[in-house]
């Protein structure tokens, strides 16, 4: 792989090692699904590229959400909320990239670092980092 389009840093840390792992999986996986746009593979191929980013982001999300509610975070709702409001963007995009979309690409990049990434990973699970720092999902 060349230069990630989007690297992990210590600055996107919530402090919980399981969500941390997942949240590094997925910049792994966007970087490889970029990578793959650019290497111009089959749409067959990115489609299932693509497919893992899904499915790997709602297990994230779920455990997330676990772990935010079992320890009583009080925004637990309204970040369920974007969670869901995240889920709904990756599935259209998702739909168009299975339907062979080729101009998919220029929305779905600027949505995945800026929405999701630096936004929702940089921003938003920061705020319920005092409650799920060092615990575990049950």
């Amino acid at each position: 792989m060349s230069q990630p389009l989007f690297e992990w840093n210590e600055e996107y840390s919530v402090g919980n090692l399981e969500i941390d792992h997942q949240h590094q999986h997925l910049f792994y996986l966007i970087n490889e699904f970029y990578e793959s746009i650019k290497a111009g593979i089959s749409d067959t191929e990115l489609a299932r590229s693509f497919r893992e980013v899904v499915e790997d982001t709602r297990i994230h999300f779920d455990m997330e959400e676990t772990l935010m509610r079992n320890n009583d975070y009080p925004g637990y709702n309204a970040h369920k909320a974007m969670h869901q409001e995240l889920l709904k963007k990756i599935e259209v995009f998702d739909t168009r990239i299975q339907a062979g979309d080729k101009d998919v690409a220029a929305d779905l990049l600027p949505f995945l670092i800026g929405d999701w990434l630096l936004h929702h990973i940089g921003s938003m699970d920061q705020l319920y980092v005092p409650y799920v720092a060092d615990r575990y999902v049950d």
